[in-house]
């Protein structure tokens, strides 16, 4: 990937994080269409991103839906990490 490139998808994800910490909650898919040659590179970076938040999924199938899944996730719990409740 070019240096142009690798400066236009880090301004692209720090716009992604921007948005989550204003609490727009910006999805995948959105992200996805309006800047459909860093499909893949916005999916690896939501992943990650989600993953930070102690969001917890299924990746038996890495897709767009599964990702905007996970998300939802996220934002089910406003980035806070899922707590165990003991059954004791």
């Amino acid at each position: 990937m070019s240096p142009n490139n690798l400066n236009q998808l880090d301004n692209i994800k720090e716009h992604f994080v921007k948005e989550w910490l204003d609490g727009q909650r910006p999805t995948l898919s959105a992200y996805v269409a309006q800047y459909p040659a860093f499909s893949e590179e916005l999916s690896e970076f939501v992943m990650d991103f989600a993953q930070l938040h102690s969001t917890p999924l299924e990746l038996s199938e890495p897709t767009v839906e599964g990702r905007e899944a996970m998300l939802r996730g996220v934002s089910a719990n406003r980035g806070r990490p899922n707590r165990l409740r003991s059954t004791e």
